[in-house]
């Protein structure tokens, strides 16, 4: 049914109100996700993501295999026997047992012959086109009276392929799915323990262990990763599927009716279930690079995320960088306790004291060399700047080691405020 150029200009008035705000603002989304994601550089694909990416692409080999492969599809009785639909039902299956002996089986399946018992009239055959070999053949409530019967019969196999892919789908933009996996197969933490004059703090095998599961279970924290996908896949998804049941159901079996010849026959069915699993692995293979785009940072967050998810992602990465903190705090800790075992245990002590009075010796006779003064004296007053590295050295002390003097005049500035104001000041920690 061809559309007018009267009913198009009628649509667009109505709905170019609507559409082109939602366009102008999605616009406004890009440019300005685009311009903030300038500054981060593409990363590895994340584990969890790698895993996702291989099970859609492995799904959509499966689906476009099964759907461009004419042996794996159901067979079609006329194209085999190459002939036309009013061909006589005798003729018909006799040609078809002729071509399975040949082939080497006995004859008719029984499922053969259960198709020539329905094959009594031209609204079988048509029927047959529409909904293929098993609906006809063993639907046992359906007639060539009741259309709608083949199709309700059908409507498990229909949406057989969807489910499958939805499952498939599903298990791909999980969160925890494969985290199970890597979970199961890593190695215990070591016990933790308690440093010797370390401190209030997290224990070395906590921090440890919080540095070794910390990159592998936030991967989707930033909304790169699969998982931001799950929504949008699953309403694809689902659409697919009410496509394929409204095609299904709404097809006109009769159109093949003036057909004369084998070339002019619609094979319904065939064709359906061809682009049923082509689209499939389309489908899955165009979620495979976008979770592969999103989880590389090829693709900005900002377009993946859902409204309002900002905050969340922000906590999470906060979170994130804490147990980051707890982490290095635990190996700082741990070194706290190497130190104190090797200055309470006496030999280690020894050994210690021995290396370095090894190490001045050496030097003292590495610097009593004249080339080596000589090198030096060079070095200094040609190729090294004395005073930018002594600013460096200044700048590096200050950044660990603090200066008090600003503290204690903070505090000193503060009390003042605090007497001229008449307010009782607080306790100064000096």
């Amino acid at each position: 049914m061809a559309i007018s150029w009267g009913t198009i200009k009628s649509l667009l008035i109505f709905f170019a109100p609507i559409l082109l705000p939602k366009a102008l603002s999605y616009y406004r989304a890009v440019r300005a996700a685009s311009a903030s994601a300038r500054g981060s550089r593409p990363r590895a694909l994340p584990a969890a993501a790698r895993r996702g990416v291989v099970l859609l692409a492995l799904a959509a080999g499966v689906f476009l295999v099964l759907g461009l492969v004419p042996a794996l599809a159901p067979e079609n009785v006329f194209a085999r026997t190459q002939s036309r639909l009013q061909i006589p039902t005798d003729v018909l299956f006799n040609r078809l047992a002729a071509l399975r002996r040949d082939a080497g089986a006995p004859g008719l399946a029984p499922d053969d012959e259960a198709l020539r018992a329905r094959f009594v009239s031209l609204e079988s055959r048509l029927l047959y086109l529409r909904f293929g070999p098993d609906a006809l053949a063993r639907c046992p409530f359906c007639g060539p009276d009741d259309p709608r019967a083949y199709f309700y019969y059908a409507v498990p196999a229909l949406l057989a392929p969807h489910l499958v892919n939805l499952v498939l789908v599903s298990l791909a933009t999980s969160a925890s799915f494969f985290s199970l996996f890597s979970s199961s197969s890593s190695s215990p933490s070591p016990p933790s323990f308690k440093p010797v004059d370390s401190g209030p703090g997290p224990t070395a095998g906590e921090g440890k262990a919080a540095g070794d599961t910390d990159d592998d279970d936030d991967d989707d924290d930033d909304g790169s990763g699969a998982s931001v996908w799950r929504g949008r896949a699953a309403l694809v998804a689902a659409l697919l599927a009410a496509l394929d049941l409204y095609l299904a159901g709404t097809y006109n079996h009769q159109a093949n009716a003036r057909a004369t010849r084998l070339a002019d026959l619609a094979p319904f069915f065939w064709r359906q279930r061809t682009l049923r699993l082509v689209s499939l692995a389309g489908f899955d293979a165009a979620l495979a690079a976008l979770v592969w785009l999103s989880g590389t940072r090829r693709l900005p967050a900002a377009l993946l995320l859902p409204r309002g998810s900002g905050a969340v992602a922000t906590a999470k990465a906060a979170a994130r960088a804490a147990r980051r903190l707890q982490a290095a705090r635990g190996r700082l800790a741990a070194v706290g306790v190497v130190r104190n075992a090797s200055a309470r245990d006496e030999a280690l002590r020894q050994r210690a004291a021995a290396y370095w009075a090894h190490e001045v010796r050496l030097m003292r006779e590495v610097m009593e060399d004249r080339d080596v003064v000589e090198g030096v004296n060079d070095a200094l007053r040609n190729r090294v700047d004395i005073q930018r590295v002594t600013r460096d050295a200044d700048a590096y002390v200050a950044g660990v080691l603090p200066r008090l003097e600003s503290e204690v005049a903070a505090a000193a500035a503060a009390s003042t405020t605090a007497e001229e104001s008449g307010a009782v000041p607080e306790t100064v920690v000096g």
